[in-house]
């Protein structure tokens, strides 16, 4: 037998014949409660035998742990780090780690130096997610204090479905899914959100206040997915793909289908998508990725938006016939004077426009009549309610049979420009449309 003192514990060891053999067959009863009394009559405070032992090949060993106050104080000085030094060096001649845990035999195994159990897996110290021997490390929490979860699609479209068919029963049906699961989903997203999504009146589900505000952002979310996944389809198609494009309405009249013509006798199965854009739509059309491109009169002065110039349009009148002097010659805008004019709003392009001819020809028109679009204003002048000063581009789509189209002793103010997202890549079609519109633009002789 072997005994091994030190300032905080206490080694025993002796032969063992069989490793398998309980704590009770292994260390006598009598033998521990003589030890453990013989220990306190020597001014050891408490001293109290290790519910496990270890062993190691033949020999059979066991330790008694002191006291807290007793361990603190063995811990302390010089004392205390040359009782560690004996207890990691005799765990070395054992062949366990620095923890206490046997691995080559992955027997039970306790710590000398804490008095900790532990065992041959080393669960203590070897736990998912601490990176080995060491602190376990917690689990990265959001600033919210919860941990970071998101909802998924699936999750989502139950909640849709829900929302829709207002019962369990339907939302189910709808989706081809067991009851149980959607109640399940919907019991998970309230958690995730951290609020109640429905209240239960008479059978039925009524959505929360919450929830309809949820509902919302997760239909816009969905409409732009449901847009992409349209995209990459068309895209995928073997018929030469798709080209979506936006314009303003005066260029989008004529000049914009002409040039697109054009693409389309180089690229025949191409696909075309041309949507009518407002002067407040062209920026989210672009910066939401909608379309490629837009066509407009007027530059885009923003950091992700690139304005690339095409051509200038000159300033014409648009007037019933006999109003005007007729002519291929430039006409002054004096002879404007006497007659009603369409105009636009003040801050707008056309509206600009409009104000710099008039200052050019030095008078202020008696009567007129206000819109917002050029295509307007030339149904006026058609109509005989007033002349209209709108840009070439816009006057090519005006009936001859109606009005006369006359150019005005102006510089050209209008200028049409080509705008893309900067982050975008260019594409050819792109590249073969940006040269379709400035050759069409050439040929009108706009």
């Amino acid at each position: 037998m072997g005994i091994i003192a030190g300032p905080c514990c206490l080694l025993v060891s002796w032969p063992t014949p069989h490793p398998a053999l309980s704590l009770q067959e292994r260390v006598p009863r009598a033998f521990s409660s003589r030890l453990a009394l013989a220990l306190s009559e020597n001014g050891i405070p408490f001293f109290a035998p290790m519910r496990y032992p270890f062993a190691h090949g033949g020999v059979f060993a066991t330790a008694w742990a002191g006291s807290a106050e007793h361990r603190h104080a063995a811990g302390g000085g010089r004392a205390g780090c040359a009782a560690r030094r004996r207890r990691r060096a005799l765990a070395a001649r054992l062949g366990h780690d620095r923890h206490g845990c046997d691995h080559r035999r992955d027997r039970a195994a306790a710590d000398l130096s804490g008095g900790a159990v532990l065992h041959g897996d080393c669960r203590r110290h070897h736990t998912p997610g601490t990176g080995g021997h060491g602190r376990r490390q917690r689990p990265r929490l959001n600033p919210a204090g919860r941990r970071r979860m998101q909802l998924t699609l699936r999750q989502i479209e139950v909640f849709r479905a829900l929302m829709r068919c207002r019962t369990v029963v339907g939302a189910a049906r709808d989706l081809r899914i067991a009851q149980p699961t959607v109640t399940k989903t919907i019991r998970r997203v309230e958690d995730i959100c951290a609020f109640a999504l429905f209240d239960r009146h008479g059978g039925r589900l009524v959505p929360t206040a919450d929830a309809h505000r949820l509902l919302g952002e997760v239909d816009l979310a969905f409409e732009q997915l449901e847009g992409a996944l349209a995209r990459a389809l068309r895209i995928s198609r073997a018929d030469g793909g798709s080209l979506r494009l936006g314009a303003s309405p005066s260029v989008g009249r004529v000049l914009v289908p002409l040039a697109a013509a054009d693409l389309l006798q180089e690229h025949p199965g191409l696909s075309l998508h041309l949507d009518v854009l407002s002067v407040s739509q062209v920026m989210d059309y672009l910066l939401s990725g909608q379309g490629e491109c837009a066509i407009t009169l007027f530059p885009i002065l923003h950091a992700g938006i690139r304005s690339i110039f095409i051509a200038k349009a000159a300033v014409v009148a648009v007037a019933p016939h006999g109003w005007l002097p007729s002519g291929d010659g430039l006409v002054s805008p004096s002879v404007l004077t006497d007659r009603p004019l369409v105009v636009f709003e003040p801050q707008s392009v056309h509206g600009r426009a409009v104000d710099a001819v008039l200052e050019a020809g030095g008078f202020r028109p008696t009567r007129t009549h206000v819109t917002r679009f050029a295509e307007t204003a030339i149904g006026f002048a058609e109509a005989g309610v007033g002349v209209a000063i709108v840009d070439a581009f816009s006057a090519l789509s005006a009936d001859r049979a109606k009005v006369a189209v006359v150019r005005l002793d102006h510089a050209p103010l209008y200028e049409v420009y080509l705008h893309r997202q900067v982050e975008r890549a260019r594409s050819r079609l792109i590249q073969r449309f940006e040269g379709a519109l400035r050759a069409q633009a050439v040929k009108l002789g706009a």
